[in-house]
């Protein structure tokens, strides 16, 4: 099998500072637990076992915050339009000035239409040249930012672009709930304890062949898969999230020398970024990425504990919770990187600009 090689963006392609919504509600561990003890069936005994092991579960992952969506449903495109919309003004790029509509979250509502078709009906860009969805599990929004940058290159028509992910907002009903609350025996939790740490967030960002208001220049990416670990979790057709953490964790050995290879194609060393942003199942691993590196932990942005595992999204609010609190400058590197099962991970060499194009 062929070694996966870097891809270098000789065309000027640019990433806007990312819009990002949360759900009002957030929920603490102990919610959680009690969400669970309220679908449990057993005895008191059996639950101490179960309750003893959440708490060191989520101790272990360095979990206590996540935001859920528990109000009336709303069909998820609507969310999505609305955060399209909110993205648009903020880069103040009108809504036919699109060219490509690309939604690379994990949730969706049909196989067919395209979510990406539904939520560029919804905000008004009626007419872009490409409208699809992106498939890559956590991965999922970079890929999609890479799906636009090969188009973008390859035909000079496409110059401005959406991508966008609603990690569970909007999914409430018990029928498109892809996280299992039903914990009936401490076995239980081997596969499912991932998944209640996962937070609802929804966000999107502008990608173009000109510099945003505010943003940074994409200079390359690299995409590589494993896929001897795709056993490691599944979300199936209708079914719910399970994943094999410890299996899983084990194997974020892989994104360091990932970087790395990222890196040496356009010679970056780790000195060199000044900030990882990386996806967020636990606080744990983002620190293991940071020591991975032999570099201070603060250059790792860490959100987990703060709003959950928010899967397609984590890398750019990583890069959002920057820009919020001041700590990006003009002309800091950046790598953007999420890992999705197969095990296929993605990672992004930027460099930002800041606003203004400065």
């Amino acid at each position: 099998m062929a070694d996966a090689q870097a891809c270098l963006y000789r065309r000027e392609l640019y990433l806007s500072a990312p819009h990002i919504v949360l759900p009002d509600k957030r929920y603490s561990n102990d919610d959680i637990v009690q969400r669970i003890r309220g679908n449990f069936l057993g005895t008191d005994r059996e639950w101490r076992k179960i309750s003893r092991r959440l708490h060191y579960i989520f101790g272990l992952f360095g979990s206590k915050y996540r935001y859920l969506e528990d109000e009336s449903p709303r069909p998820l495109h609507e969310y999505a339009a609305e955060i399209v919309a909110a993205c648009l003004q903020q880069q103040r790029v009108s809504a036919d000035a699109i060219d490509a509509v690309l939604y690379g979250g994990i949730c969706r509502e049909y196989f067919e239409p395209a979510t990406a078709a539904q939520v560029a009906a919804e905000a008004g860009i009626l007419r872009p040249a490409v409208a699809m969805d992106v498939s890559a599990a956590c991965a999922g929004v970079l890929n999609a930012i890479t799906v636009f940058a090969a188009l973008a290159v390859t035909d000079p028509n496409i110059r401005n672009g959406l991508v966008m992910a609603i990690e569970g907002t909007g999914r409430q009903s018990a029928s498109l709930d892809s996280v299992c609350y039903d914990i009936q025996k401490a076995s239980d939790l081997m596969n499912r304890a991932a998944g209640l740490t996962v937070g609802n967030a929804g966000g999107a960002m502008l990608l173009s062949v000109t510099p945003p208001p505010n943003g940074g220049r994409i200079v390359a990416s690299l995409t590589e898969s494993f896929t001897e670990h795709h056993e490691l979790s599944s979300a199936p057709v209708g079914g719910t999230f399970e994943c094999d953490s410890f299996g899983l964790f084990r194997e974020w050995r892989l994104f360091p020398p990932h970087i790395r290879k990222l890196g040496d194609s356009i010679g970056w060393t780790a000195d060199d970024v000044a900030w990882f942003c990386v996806h967020q199942p636990s606080e744990r691993l983002v620190e293991k990425i940071a020591d991975g590196f032999e570099i201070p932990r603060e250059r790792v942005p860490r959100l987990h504990a703060k709003v959950g595992n928010t899967v397609t999204l984590a890398p750019v609010m990583a890069l959002d919770s920057l820009i919020q609190d001041g700590r990006l400058q003009p002309g800091d590197k950046l790598i953007l990187s999420a890992a999705g099962s197969g095990i296929t991970l993605t990672s992004l060499a930027i460099e930002w600009r800041g606003s203004n194009g400065q």
